[in-house]
């Protein structure tokens, strides 16, 4: 019989161990030290931890209350059976103190390749900062050498200057000599006025008369003399100008020379200072990014760190009760010593001080600026003011890409970015171009750095839409980052527009826009505009472009959009109907233009309006408006001769009354006439009129009537990795429940009126159900209501996909959807019966932040949806 109890003691802790522990030959060893933990899977089997105060602890703390109530039976215990326990459960308990060590030393290793990595991105930066610096040494350099050319090309000018001024003068005194010999030349070279001289006078003899030819000819004075005079100043004139113009023309080129060195230098000035604000702008570009990214990871862990840690610590001294415990069971396994096990139970004195988080990183911000100095600014251009008058600069070239300085400025004092929903550049008719209108790359921005903007079409924000699309220039391509040749959007017409929608009011104080082409930029006016419903516009920036002549692909358009206060935009009426349509998951379903819709309210039909643009297959469509009652029926309409393949359709109103207009759940084929489709080349088929059911009858509870509620409930839950939305009862709640929902390490809570009929549905995603799962835990008012300690479990129905535009992300605010979503999944009338119940997650994450024993998945997919079972229970 002993031996009985003791193997069914020993099966149990095998169990819990993971296999069948055989007696240990080892006795007690008292006065435990430093044990080194066996090298087994015990109880934390994949490398896992222990759940905090969670299935491990709480099945060690079993087996020690039946090894207790063994040594306290008034029967002859079995001391070798009460000791080989206690010896078992010592050497589990020492394998956990080291995997909780492990897994302390692996989230303080995880923390700090989170922090590294944040680090990294300010050292990048500032390594790319002095690369700029390097720039800068060589703009101070060639400024220094630059005003010292102009100083030499200013004194080679004036040299010039004086040759000129005096060529001028010798150029003069050689037009007066050789003037002057020119006239005399004339004067006393008539032949008829030396014939009367050369006659003998009369009376004159021989010697007097050749006295008289002589002095007139040949003596100083005569003739002959003076004009050899004249002749030789002309001759001497002309040499002293050709001597001089000789000079002139080497001090010209010395100075041409010297000015084109000058004009080099100023070029190689401008080079530097453009090279330098570049590398800036991008270095602090690139470290706003990399910082937001690093720094949300990293806040991610330490949350996650801190929620990890104490549960270490709990989990740590429950760890040494528990040891402190089986130490006064095998000191005498015969007669326990009540006091030191009651001793145990305080907790206090147990230190795990040693297992809290040490955060040693440095999350501040550091500064990174941008320098003014570079063409274009006046700090540049103060750098050119000193030079001498006749050695100016040569005009400033704008730096290639940079943005003028007077739309860098910083916001004004009072000023404050715009902060809105959506966000649209809209060019009119008026201002078409040459060709189709294509955007290359919209880039908006928020204290300098740049706004994460994911390019998917729009059913849930953030997403983008726009006035229309020509096939492969794609809406995604305004947003990815590449001004690749044929990389932009382009709308089928010369003009339209292009809006984004954020999942949360954005401030935005900067945009940033590159047209592709010039031919197919703008020639007019257009307008950066705002909105806080989709349907009331206000415009932020309008801005004048005069035939794409400045559009070049690779320029930057740069807008600062500050000031606009929201009492500018009128607020619009509130929707309180909502049209949901689901694409058929059928090959071929998909739309790429998507569809109209009308209602007819009271006999009169609503005017058409835009459903959606383009829906791929298992996709919903969902349009908010206003309407004064429901309506009696529904057109949709399709667009641009396009196909749809249609599952389901559902009009709700806001409060949760749903009508379910259209249901195929599997979709079905193409085929002319099959009411499921549209094609708008098939003239019968581009309309579909769905009728709208009438209300459900007050009396009784019907699918669709307002549910039950009886209590107040108040749920904790957690998703890892993260939650996208939750549905009371078919009204979507996911803005009540608290906190990030892309933070699995927090435990958010949800508080609503709740009862037996209530259906509770979340949908969120992870890594599957061995990275991720669900756990939910409730309370109620009402002791006696389901909800009161419910725990999610395996009852639970749940629906298991892959994310629309894999892989499914986790970014806050963003939203994944499920293919295949089922339409109305989250609605009380919804028949879940072919869904699969949820299985039991392999993850002891969320459970850890919810405190549940377990959490819950689908192995179908990362991402999931719950359905409640409380309802279906009697």
């Amino acid at each position: 019989m002993q031996h009985s109890a003791r193997r069914d003691i020993y099966v149990v802790l095998g169990i819990l161990a993971g296999f069948l522990v055989p007696a240990l030959g080892a006795r007690i060893r008292h006065q435990r030290q430093y044990r080194t933990p066996p090298n087994t899977g015990l109880l934390l089997t994949g490398g896992r931890r222990p759940a905090s105060i969670g299935e491990g602890i709480h099945d060690i703390e079993k087996a020690l209350q039946a090894v207790l109530l063994r040594a306290r039976s008034d029967s002859t215990a079995d001391d070798a059976a009460i000791s080989d326990n206690v010896e078992v459960l010592f050497e589990i308990t020492e394998e956990m103190f080291g995997k909780i060590k492990d897994f302390h030393s692996q989230q303080q290793a995880l923390l700090e390749s989170e922090c590294k990595l944040l680090s990294g991105c300010t050292t990048t930066m500032r390594g790319n900062i002095r690369l700029a610096a390097l720039s800068n040494q060589v703009l101070k350099a060639k400024t220094t050498q630059h005003g010292s050319c102009r100083k030499e090309e200013a004194t080679l000018a004036a040299q010039q200057d004086q040759c000129l001024v005096l060529q001028g003068a010798q150029q003069k005194l050689k037009d007066a000599a050789c003037s002057a010999l020119a006239d005399y030349e004339a004067e006393v070279g008539q032949e008829a006025r030396h014939q009367a001289a050369m006659d003998k006078l009369p009376g004159e003899d021989t010697e007097t008369y050749l006295d008289r030819l002589g002095r007139r000819y040949c003596d100083k004075g005569g003739l002959l003399y003076e004009f050899n005079q004249k002749q030789e100043a002309c001759a001497n004139a002309t040499s002293s100008v050709g001597d001089t113009a000789v000079g002139c023309t080497a001090t010209g080129t010395a100075h041409g020379a010297k000015k084109a060195t000058c004009d080099s230098v100023q070029r190689e000035m401008a080079e530097a200072a453009c090279d330098q604000v570049s590398m800036e702008t991008e270095a602090c570009r690139t470290y706003g990014t990399c910082r937001v990214q690093t720094f949300q990871a990293y806040k991610l862990t330490k949350v996650s760190s801190d929620s990890d840690a104490k549960d270490r610590q709990a989990e740590w001294k429950v760890l040494m009760r528990i040891d402190c415990m089986l130490e006064a069971i095998s000191e005498n396994p015969k007669k326990i010593d009540e006091e030191a096990i009651k001793e145990c139970k305080n907790l206090t004195q147990f230190s795990s001080d040693h297992l809290k988080m040490n955060y040693t990183c440095n999350t501040d911000k550091v500064p990174c600026s941008v320098t003014q100095t570079y063409p274009g600014t006046t700090l540049y251009t103060n750098l050119l003011k000193d030079l001498p008058p006749t050695a100016p600069a040569m005009p400033v070239q704008r730096c290639t890409g940079v943005a003028p300085s007077d739309v860098r400025k910083p916001v004004e004092d009072g000023g404050t970015a715009a902060q809105y929903k959506y966000y649209r550049l809209n060019v009119p008719k008026g201002s078409s171009s040459q060709k189709f209108l294509c955007i290359a790359e919209w880039a908006m921005y928020r204290d300098g750095e740049k706004i994460n903007t994911p390019a998917t079409e729009c059913g849930v924000g953030p997403c983008t839409r726009v006035s229309s699309t020509m096939p492969k220039w794609a809406t995604s391509y305004a947003f990815d980052n590449n001004l690749g040749q044929d990389h932009a959007w382009c709308a089928n017409m010369t003009y339209g527009w292009i809006s984004y929608e954020f999942a949360l009011p954005m401030p935005v104080d900067r945009m940033q826009v590159n047209f592709w082409k010039p031919a197919y930029a703008v020639n007019g006016t257009w307008t950066v505009d705002a909105s806080r419903d989709g349907r009331n516009w206000a415009t932020l920036r309008s801005i004048v472009v005069g035939n794409g002549k400045d559009n070049r692909r690779l320029g930057t358009y740069d807008y600062d959009v500050t000031g606009l206060r929201a009492a500018e935009i009128a607020p619009g009426k509130t929707a309180n109907f909502t049209l949901e349509v689901w694409t058929s998951p059928k090959l071929g379903a998909a739309t790429a233009t998507g569809a109209e819709y009308q209602m007819n309210v009271g006999g009169e039909w609503t005017k058409k309006d835009i459903l959606c643009y383009m829906a791929q297959r298992g996709q919903p469509c969902k349009k908010q408006m206003e309407l004064d009652a429901w309506p009696s029926q529904v057109r949709l309409i399709a667009r641009g001769g396009g196909r749809w393949g249609i599952a389901k359709a559902l009009l709700t109103k806001q409060g949760g009354q749903a009508r379910l207009l259209l249901d195929s759940p599997d979709g079905q084929p193409y085929a002319v006439g099959n009411r499921f489709w549209l094609d708008g080349a098939v003239k019968s088929m581009a309309v579909m009129s769905l009728a709208v059911p009438q209300a459900a009858s007050k009396i009784g509870l019907s699918p669709m009537s307002p549910r039950i509620a009886t209590s107040l409930c108040k749920c904790g839950m957690s998703i890892n990795r993260g939650i996208d939305y939750v549905y009371v009862d078919g009204v979507d709640v996911t803005s009540k429940v608290t906190g990030d929902l892309s933070n699995w390490g927090v435990r958010h809570e949800l508080t609503f009126q709740c009862g037996r009929s209530t259906v509770l549905a979340v949908s969120g995603s992870g890594a599957g159900c061995n990275g991720g799962g669900f756990a939910l835990k409730c309370t109620s008012t009402d002791k006696a209501s389901p909800w009161h300690e419910l725990i999610a479990d395996r009852s639970w129905k749940a629906f298991g996909g892959q994310c629309v535009n894999p892989p499914c992300r986790y970014t806050k605010g963003f939203k994944n959807t499920i293919k295949g979503t089922p339409a109305g999944w989250y609605l009380p009338s919804f028949d879940d019966s072919g869904w699969k119940n949820a299985a039991k997650g392999h993850t002891n994450y969320v459970q850890a932040t919810v405190g549940t024993p377990w959490d819950i998945c689908s192995p179908d997919g990362p991402g999931w949806l719950f359905r409640s079972a409380v309802h279906r229970t009697k």
